[in-house]
C-alpha cells in the first residue's frame, strides 16, 4: 500500500497579488468602513434636519482634523527620511522622503482649506 504524500503550499507556490489590487481593496474597505461610520453618526439627527446637518458638519470637522493630524505625522517621517538620506548619501532615499513630506504638507493644507468650508450655508 503506496501512501501518497501530499505536497503543501509553500510560501513560492503561492502568488501574492499586485500592489495594485492590495491598494484597491484597502480603498473599498476604508470607503466601507467611512460609509458605515458617516451613516451611522448622521443617523442620530435624520429626523431633524437643522440637528442634521449640525451633526454632518461636525463629523466632516471631526474627520478632516484627524486628516490634518496625520499628515503632519507623515511630514514628520518624512523629515526624518530626508536627514537619514542626508546622511546615507542616498538621491533615491532623499527624493522618496521629499515627496512623502510634499504629500503630507498638500494633504493636511487640503484638510485645513476643507475645514474652512461649512454645508450649511449650501443645503436648501
Amino acid at each position: 500500500m503506496k501512501i501518497l504524500k501530499q505536497k503543501t503550499a509553500t510560501r513560492k507556490d503561492t502568488p501574492s497579488p499586485d500592489p495594485m489590487t492590495k491598494l484597491i481593496s484597502v480603498l473599498v474597505l476604508t470607503g466601507l468602513i467611512s460609509a458605515a461610520f458617516a451613516m451611522t453618526a448622521y443617523a442620530t439627527g435624520i429626523f431633524d434636519e437643522a440637528a442634521g446637518v449640525q451633526l454632518f458638519e461636525e463629523l466632516v470637522q471631526f474627520i478632516a482634523l484627524w486628516i490634518q493630524r496625520i499628515a503632519m505625522v507623515v511630514v514628520f517621517f518624512g523629515i526624518i527620511g530626508i536627514a537619514l538620506s542626508l546622511k546615507s548619501q542616498n538621491p533615491d532615499a532623499r527624493l522618496d522622503a521629499m515627496m512623502l513630506t510634499g504629500a503630507g504638507i498638500i494633504t493636511f493644507a487640503a484638510a485645513a482649506a476643507f475645514r474652512a468650508f461649512t454645508v450649511g450655508g449650501f443645503i436648501v
